[in-house]
């Protein structure tokens, strides 16, 4: 299965192109977006594991977006970036369920740091999520109707 892209929405197209040429030079995957409404169009859940969004954007702000990405894909994290840092928008974006808040301008060190913290909690949470399903007997390839064949499988995986 291939690698996952990162969503970056950003409005400023220096900054976009930035934030795209150090990720992809870091080896991700990247789609760009140039404002908000664009993002969440672009926005799938099966293509992208992380999205990145400035907060002040004409259009459709950054944490309209968030909103919006959680609503669709509750578990995809969101990084909020933003040149207007402070403490109320923070804790606005995180009650909102961002994963992470940081203010620009930032050192790429830091956010390559936080966009593979956000990644590698994604991988995590999609590793818990299959793992519940075998031990539930979810994934399980075989069709039955039987209720005597449902209790043999259930201790089939039990003894598994």
């Amino acid at each position: 299965m291939p690698e996952k892209a990162i969503l970056f929405i950003e409005d400023d197209d220096a900054g976009r192109e930035l934030g795209l040429f150090n990720l992809r030079r870091a080896g991700h995957t990247v789609d760009g977006a140039r404002d908000g409404a664009e993002g969440l169009r672009l926005f799938d859940p099966e293509r992208h594991a992380l999205v990145v969004t400035d907060v002040r954007m004409p259009g459709a702000g950054g944490l309209e977006v968030l909103r919006e990405v959680k609503a669709r894909a509750p578990d995809t994290p969101v990084l909020v970036i933003t040149a207007y840092a402070d403490v109320d928008l923070a804790v606005a974006a995180m009650k909102a369920g961002a994963f992470d808040f940081i203010g620009k301008p930032f050192h790429r060190e830091h956010l390559l740091l936080v966009v593979d913290k956000a990644l590698e909690r994604g991988k995590l949470r999609e590793e818990l999520t299959q793992l519940r399903r075998q031990v539930a007997g979810v994934e399980r390839p075989i069709v039955h109707r039987a209720p005597a064949m449902a209790r043999a499988l259930e201790i089939a995986d039990r003894v598994a």
